[in-house]
Parts: C-alpha cells; sequence; structure tokens
C-alpha cells in the first residue's frame, strides 16, 4: 500500500512515515546511512551500513536510540542519478522549483532545505552528477562543498543534534522535516542540465590523468600513512566476527570509503601507496596496484559486501 502524507504524528510512527517516504520517492537497490557523533570529542564510534530498504526498516529503531543518544544520521539511495542540492534557502528553493522538480526536500534545520532530484531514467556516472550537482549548487546558491555524488543529507524524522539548534527552554533538538516527497519523478529539466554536465567535464581534465602524487592531497586532512593506518582501523572494526581481510581487500575496504566520502581517484591512490602492500612492492608496481584498486574503486556502485548488517 502506497504511503500517503499525514499527520506527523509522534515518536517511531514519525521517523518510519519520514524514512519510507523519502526512500520511496528516491528508489535505489541500497541506501548508505551513516551516524555521526555529535560530539566527536568524547570518541564515540561513527556508524556506516548498507542496506536495501527492508534492512532499513528493520533498523529504524537502532537508528533512533543512536540519535536519541547523540548522532546525526544522514544517508543517500546509492545511485548517482539522485543529486542533492544542500543548505538551500528558501526563496532559493522557489527558484530552484521554476526550472527543476525536486524528488524530495527536506527540512534539515530552521531555514535550511535540502533537494533532491532524480536527474535521468537510466544511469549516470558519478563524475557527471558531481559536475550536476556543483551546477545546481553555483546556481541556487546551495553548498558547493557538498555538491558531489557521494553527498548523504539529513535523513528526515530524525532529530538535527547540532548544539546551536538545541531549544534553550526544553533542550530539545528539531526534527529533520520531509516537506516534500514527489518522487519516484525524473527532473523535467534533467536532461538539459546533464548536457550542460558533459560539456562542463569535456573543458575539464579528467582526474584520472594526472600523475599519481606521492604526498598528500588538498582534500586530505593528514599524511596519507595516517589515512591508510585509520581507514585500516575502521575496516577491521566493521567486519564480522571471525572474518579476515588480505592486504589487497583491505586496501580495496580503504578506497571505498574514500570514494564513498568524495576524495579523487589521485588522492586515493596516495593512501594506497603508504600501506603495507604497496610499501613491499618495486615503485612502478606500487603505482600500479594503487591506481588499479583506486579505479576499481571508484568504477564500484555498491559497499563492499561485508558492511551490510550482520
Amino acid at each position: 500500500m502506497p504511503l500517503t502524507l499525514g499527520p506527523p504524528g509522534r515518536g517511531a510512527d514519525r521517523t518510519r512515515s519520514s524514512v519510507l517516504r523519502w526512500a520511496a520517492a528516491l528508489p535505489a537497490a541500497q541506501y548508505a546511512i551513516t551516524a555521526i557523533p555529535a560530539d566527536r570529542s568524547v570518541g564515540t564510534a561513527t556508524h556506516r551500513r548498507c542496506w536495501n530498504l527492508q534492512e532499513l526498516e528493520g533498523a529504524l529503531s537502532w537508528l533512533r536510540r543512536l540519535n536519541s543518544t547523540g548522532h546525526h544520521i544522514v544517508g543517500r539511495p546509492i545511485d548517482p542519478r539522485h543529486v542533492l542540492v544542500d543548505d538551500l534557502h528558501p526563496d532559493a528553493l522557489t527558484a530552484l522549483c521554476r526550472h527543476h522538480r525536486p524528488a524530495a526536500v527536506v527540512s534539515s534545520s530552521p531555514g535550511s532545505l535540502q533537494a533532491w532530484l532524480t536527474l535521468s531514467d537510466t544511469p549516470i556516472v558519478p563524475a557527471l552528477a558531481d559536475a550536476a550537482a556543483k551546477i545546481l549548487a553555483a546556481r541556487y546558491g546551495g553548498d558547493l562543498c557538498a555538491a558531489r555524488a557521494s553527498q548523504p543529507g539529513r535523513i528526515a524524522g530524525f532529530t538535527n543534534r547540532k548544539p546551536k539548534h538545541q531549544a534553550g527552554g526544553t533542550g530539545l533538538f528539531p526534527y529533520a522535516l520531509l516537506l516534500r516527497d514527489d518522487g519516484p519523478i525524473i527532473d523535467p529539466g534533467g536532461a538539459a542540465l546533464l548536457r550542460e554536465a558533459r560539456e562542463a567535464l569535456a573543458k575539464s581534465p579528467s582526474p584520472l590523468t594526472h600523475p599519481a602524487p606521492l604526498t598528500g592531497s588538498a582534500q586530505l586532512q593528514r599524511p596519507p600513512a595516517e589515512a591508510h593506518a585509520a581507514g585500516l582501523e575502521r575496516v577491521i572494526a566493521s567486519l564480522p566476527p571471525g572474518v579476515t581481510l588480505d592486504r589487497s581487500r583491505a586496501d580495496y575496504a580503504i578506497a571505498r570509503r574514500l570514494v564513498s566520502r568524495g576524495f579523487l581517484v589521485v588522492e586515493v591512490v596516495s593512501v594506497l601507496l603508504a600501506g603495507e602492500r604497496a610499501r613491499g612492492m618495486p615503485s612502478a608496481a606500487a603505482q600500479a596496484y594503487a591506481r588499479r584498486t583506486a579505479e576499481a574503486a571508484a568504477a564500484q556502485g555498491r559497499c563492499p559486501s561485508w558492511e551490510t548488517p550482520h
């Protein structure tokens, strides 16, 4: 039975309705969901999962507990056809809607809107989605730093745990609200936008044509060796009991995590070159191995199987 918009409801009913309507508006085989601690200084873990819709619905109670104890809940469909325009002013959303039709709109915090658009009924590559998202963000005043195919949005039905949004009198946090769920629908302006994005890509060199740096890049916030060690620690922590990975598969898992966070292939290569597997190879072989692994991770459209719930 299709879900219909009704009164906000309370608690679990409101969360379930909002999440299922959001997912129905943005259909995908899997959804990447992340629970991020609002206060990272206390050392609380970040939880990352890739779920199909049934698994996502089954995990809602767990996500609500994490949200109530101080985690932001964010996510996106694992399908580059769906792009996010983040941090829109209400007037900017009105302007966007003159030329596009969002599949879903989420009020992520008071005065800040997130618009999800489905640009095509056929698959598109992440680089094209990146370019389209950047055009939309620049044109309508969205967050350019969040304009990429891997960018998650705040999930409606959970609270925004940023301290600046906490109500002074009650100590409560505002809910992210699903304002529109018109999807599944292909944006009528999507075809023209993708043509414009292709033209923009044709004018700029592909990141795969650049030589791989041996040191840190502009996006990396730590030396490549530290980034590799931190990635390996996260991969090991996510494995089911008794499961181990050889160094090649661990490197691939690290590369998938970096790609999902929006890092370029050349940046992923620099991290893999700092790992134990690449360091044990001759230089030319290490370069070829790191680039092959990074490009395979970038081309893969889903999360590794060991990140599914268990």
